[in-house]
């Protein structure tokens, strides 16, 4: 069978050597009559087979073939066939000469005037439309044709698996274009006939053979699970270890995997952890057959690729061919060089290529058949950059020399020598004063642009210099070798500051994130990776492409929210790095500049108010995930915020000893009054009773007051601890007040009289939070001794044995429903548990770790909605967590869909086979959003 048919009349014979060639390079067969022998039988039986076995039928229209009776014989055969048929105009035609069944399609049009590669294009479009149909439908009609032929012989009917195909063809065919043919419908139900027979006679002897094939099944299904637990576990570990190199896409696709195999907890737990690492996929460039890359533009909005002697210009974002620069001679670079030989400008309006002793500057906007600049005498150019200004380009030599053109003048370009060997990376700094240059010296050298002179040598690395950046405040020089490791200099002194290693390949493009806060590296280890620059620490890996990484680019001018990577083959990836803790059960909140301190959802669950000790207090919103406002007021770290019950006032406590109370409609504040002479001591803790009418507050001074809030008043103060109270929480009733105190007691006062109801003892170090249950009955605390600690509030006791933790508990909280304890503690962790009471007794059941988090827990505290429990964790990491505990344990009903969606978001999956829990790249032949289609699953 072919992918092809084309039919053609001789006179278009060398068009279609070309359409051949073209078909070929894309991966598709195509059968083409080139003799043009006369018709005769065996002849024309030759063509009708070929027109049979072919999944489309293209007929390239002409004066000349709708003319042809040959044509229009194998137009006729086509038909009889349910043939799909593609009209390729080559030559415009008479109208009314062309066949009924071709002048009702939509034409492609492929003649002198039109863009032959525009025309493929659209070729192979209608070809893959429904191909998986077409290749069926021919695999169906040759059988049909072969039991024809034989006298209908049941040895050649359908059987088992291809039988119900056939049969799911015939039920869906009207719908399907071509429509099958009514031999290949008498083909499927005399199968079906011969299928029922059979089955009939296998109906005795399956009798007598039941039992041995259930003695076997048992003992195969044994062995068969053995082995899936066995597997499960390689990819559990492999998952893991990708997970401590800080691979969590990697991690999460050979988890999930491991989870559809065999559903444990702890696969459970960290497989969330790795989707809470993970970055977001977001594109796919098309793979084009003898593509490579060759260039990326300094927004990362615009990449170049190279096929032969074309180069074709591409928009990132949307993969929108931008415009083909067509030229005479090949792109020229040396046979090993795996860097980038072509370079944009500045403002990307210019393209500058190599071409053999030239460099060509073409215009990237407008559709130029010459190029803008030509620069000749430039022999054995190896890489080429501009300076930040666009007036000067640079080029790096084979000779090891260095030369600066200046594009404002005619002037032969000055060269810079002092490399021994092949230049392979320039990067110019956003002052235009320094270039840097790296080489197969394995030397990177530090030059003065204005005075055309050497600074510095860096010498370090162990082998070749590959890829060489400059941090955009112009204080760092970043150089990555073939020794595998990135080194960051100090650009005034040459001084070596830090070195990264992880890569398991030559590192061949570097690039510092607008902020500089960031650098992201390319691999001949076909991954790319992104870099803490202050600490050197390894953030992520964002892997999937099938040769080496030539290119990273960091798209847009602020933060680092997208990285851009493009391989050897001209595949470019776009990786969404804000994405990082986006998924369906995980939303992430970035914006405070020091550790969460504090956290409240909003009575109607819309927004979240997370404090900081960046003396801030933000607000977002849930559903947009973004921050709404920014409260300032306050002169120290803020360390609790409250929203009242009844949502219109929102209260925050601070180290700086005050207390403001927020209008919710205006956000406009005012302060709480304070007792005369009230020493200024911090304020930790802050609570609204459930009728909203009180404010209770307490710190370090071991006091608790109260004011109303209806005439903002100090209604009552009292010492309730001698340590500094660290919790606080009025019951759901609103007719007690639990405080929490670092001397390891709980207290529970009455709101009546406000005198101690009684103590709750049992902590053995300072006791951090105190939660009610929703309906009163119960408090859970977490405390420094590594505990946390369930109570029945009417009789102090505690309902079941400590919960110990493996360091500090700081926080805890009973879901809305009451079903659920969270636990929040020092190492990173927070740990949920089920809960269940009864008149008699409670229990506690481990339901999940959660590690999703990157530094210690400081603050959890659940919404208020019983329909869509979402837990808020902030922390040490400067970060706000929001968890859904209803899409959490949704998410692993259906492992399989699991496992396809995390193929989607890394363009990943999991080789094949019983043995080799490894992963492999999706190929990806289009454009792709990754959305959820049959044929990207995993």
């Amino acid at each position: 069978m072919t992918d092809v048919f084309i039919s053609y009349s001789r006179h278009d014979k060398e068009f279609v050597f070309r359409l051949h060639d073209a078909l070929q390079q894309r991966g598709r067969n195509a059968w083409v009559d080139w003799e043009g022998i006369p018709p005769s039988a065996e002849w024309m039986q030759e063509i009708n087979s070929a027109i049979e076995a072919a999944d489309t039928f293209v007929f390239v229209i002409s004066p000349d073939s709708v003319a042809s009776q040959v044509c229009n014989a194998e137009v006729a055969h086509a038909n009889r066939n349910n043939k799909r048929l593609v009209p390729v105009v080559r030559r415009d035609p008479s109208t009314a000469a062309v066949p009924k069944s071709l002048s009702d399609l939509n034409w492609i049009f492929a003649r002198d005037s039109d863009d032959f590669d525009v025309a493929i294009k659209r070729l192979m479009s209608a070809i893959d439309t429904d191909l998986d149909w077409a290749r069926a439908h021919t695999r169906l009609l040759t059988r049909a044709i072969e039991w024809d032929g034989n006298r209908r012989d049941y040895s050649f009917a359908l059987q088992g698996s291809d039988l119900q195909r056939a049969e799911h063809y015939l039920t869906m065919h009207e719908r399907k274009e071509p429509a099958l043919l009514p031999l290949q419908v008498e083909y499927i139900l005399a199968s079906r006939r011969d299928a029922n027979k059979r089955r009939t006679r296998a109906l005795a002897f399956a009798a007598v053979a039941v039992v041995a094939v259930a003695i076997f099944a048992l003992l195969f299904w044994q062995k068969r699970q053995e082995s899936n637990l066995t597997l499960a576990a390689e990819f559990r570990e492999k998952g893991l270890s990708a997970l401590e190199s800080h691979n969590p896409l990697t991690a999460e696709v050979l988890l999930a995997r491991a989870l559809s195999m065999h559903d444990l907890g702890t696969t459970r737990e960290l497989l969330l952890e790795a989707r809470a690492q993970s970055s977001q996929l977001l594109w796919i460039s098309p793979r084009e057959a003898t593509t490579s890359f060759v260039a990326i533009n300094p927004q990362g909005t615009l990449f170049a690729t190279a096929t032969d002697a074309d180069v074709k210009i591409w928009t990132l974002e949307s993969g929108h061919l931008v415009r083909v620069v067509h030229t005479k001679a090949k792109i020229s670079c040396a046979p090993f060089s795996i860097d980038l030989c072509a370079a944009f400008s500045p403002d990307s309006r210019l393209l500058a290529i190599p071409r053999e002793k030239e460099i060509e500057l073409w215009d990237v906007e407008h559709d130029t058949v010459r190029p803008s600049k030509v620069l000749t005498n430039a022999d054995g150019v190896l890489t080429v950059g501009f300076s930040q200004d666009g007036k000067l380009l640079i080029s790096g030599h084979a000779d090891g020399s260095i030369a600066v053109w200046d594009l404002q003048s005619q002037a032969p370009p000055l060269r810079l020598t002092g490399h021994v060997n092949n230049i392979t990376s320039i990067m110019v700094d956003r002052d235009n004063r320094f270039l840097v240059s790296g080489s197969l010296d394995n030397r990177a050298k530090l030059w003065d642009l204005a005075k055309h002179k050497e600074l510095m040598t860096l010498s370090g690395h162990d082998d070749a210099v590959w890829s060489v950046a400059i941090s955009p405040n112009g204080e760092l020089i970043a150089t990555g070798s073939w020794d595998n490791r990135i080194w960051l200099w100090d650009r005034a002194t040459g001084k070596k500051l830090r070195v990264m290693q992880g890569h398991n390949g030559g590192i061949l493009s570097l690039a510092f994130s607008p902020d500089g806060q960031w650098l992201a590296s390319g691999s001949e280890d076909r991954t790319a990776r992104l870099w803490d620059v202050g600490t050197g620490q390894h953030v992520l890996t964002l892997p999937g492409h099938q040769d080496d990484v030539v290119s990273v680019a960091f798209v847009g001018t602020e933060g680092h929210h997208r990285i851009a990577t493009g391989d050897r083959t001209g595949e470019v990836r776009l990786w969404d790095i804000d994405s990082i803790g986006e998924r369906e059960e995980l939303i992430t909140l970035r914006g405070h500049e020091q550790p969460v301190s504090s956290l409240a959802f909003s009575t109607d669950g819309r927004l979240l108010a997370t404090a900081s000790w960046d003396n801030s207090i933000r607000l977002w919103d849930l559903q947009a995930k973004n921050s709404l406002r920014l409260l300032a007021g306050h002169e120290d770290s803020i360390t609790n915020v409250k929203f009242s019950p009844n949502g219109r006032l929102f209260a925050s406590s601070s180290k700086d000893g005050t207390i403001l109370l927020w209008d919710t409609a205006s956000w406009a504040s005012h302060p709480l009054e304070f007792e005369e002479g009230r020493q200024k001591k911090i304020v930790r803790e802050i609570a609204f009773s459930p009728d909203s009418r009180l404010l209770a507050a307490a710190g370090d001074d071991g006091m608790i007051r109260v004011w109303n809030i209806d005439d903002g008043k100090l209604m009552h103060v009292w010492r309730a601890h001698d340590n500094k109270i660290q919790g606080l929480a009025f019951s759901p009733d609103g007719t007690l007040l639990a405080s929490a105190s670092e001397d390891t007691t709980i207290r529970l006062w009455r709101i009546a009289d406000w005198t101690e109801a009684r103590e709750l003892a049992g902590h053995t170090k300072g006791v951090w939070q105190a939660s009610f249950s929703p309906d009163g009955r119960f408090l859970v605390s977490a405390s420094d001794d590594r505990t946390a600690r369930v109570w029945n509030v009417g009789s102090g006791l505690q309902v079941t044995e400590p919960i110990v933790q493996e360091r500090a508990a700081w926080s805890a909280d009973f879901s809305p429903d009451g079903k659920i304890i969270a636990i929040g503690c020092a190492d990173a962790t927070v740990h949920l548990w089920d809960f269940t009471a009864s008149a008699a007794s409670a229990t506690l059941d481990h339901h999940t770790v959660l590690r999703i988090v990157d530094g210690p827990v400081w603050y959890v505290k659940f919404n208020s909605d019983p329909d869509d429990v979402r837990l808020g964790i902030g922390g040490a990491d400067k970060t706000a967590r929001i968890f859904s505990i209803r899409k959490f344990r949704t998410m692993f009903v259906d492992p399989e869909k699991l496992e396809s969606s995390a193929g989607h978001e890394s363009g990943l999956q999991v080789r094949p086979g019983q043995t080799d829990p490894d992963i492999v790249p999706i190929a990806q032949n289009r454009f792709a959003r990754f959305e959820t289609t049959a044929d990207q699953t995993a």
